[in-house]
């Protein structure tokens, strides 16, 4: 994880996920993060890009909840490539 623990713990607190998968997607210093539950309430985090895609539904999501707006929006759609 490249945040220090307060901005991880912030990015996870807002981040969104989907009922069809576990992990949650955050977003911090124009990245997207993601958080695997490893335990109740225990979270294993790493840059989105480290891994693969970002599903496309939760990029819409976060740009609908303001979360990032439309150009970090369209920066974060050809850089990850949304699914």
């Amino acid at each position: 994880m490249d945040l220090d623990d307060a901005t991880a713990q912030r990015s996870l607190n807002e981040a969104i996920g989907t009922e069809d998968e576990k992990q949650l997607y955050g977003y911090s210093a124009g990245k997207v993060y993601v958080f695997q539950p490893h335990l109740d309430g225990v979270y294993h985090g790493y840059p989105a890009t480290q891994w693969g895609n970002v599903p496309s539904k939760i990029l819409q999501e976060m740009l609908q909840s303001g979360i990032i707006d439309r150009d970090v929006y369209n920066q974060l759609t050809r850089k990850v490539g949304g699914r």
